[in-house]
């Protein structure tokens, strides 16, 4: 069985998409951050996401499987 990945733009309703992949990404070092932060690390990560996502002078490029899935990004 093979999947097909696709390279695309990534749009601004990708945002919540882009927080979680980066979350599961950085999910062993949650415990760390989480001693510098007041708020839950998974919520700052979505957060600031949804705000880098949606400035127009920031790339993001999201990887997406068949049914346009997220399953990676990169910010250029």
């Amino acid at each position: 069985m093979t999947s097909e990945i696709q390279i695309r733009l990534a749009k601004p309703s990708d945002a919540d998409a882009i927080g979680k992949v980066h979350n599961e990404a950085l999910n062993q070092f949650h415990e760390f951050y989480q001693a510098f932060h007041e708020h839950p690390i998974e919520q700052i990560i979505q957060v600031n996401t949804r705000n880098v996502v949606q400035t127009p002078k920031n790339q993001f490029y999201v990887a997406v499987d068949e049914s346009d899935t997220v399953v990676g990004f990169i910010r250029y």
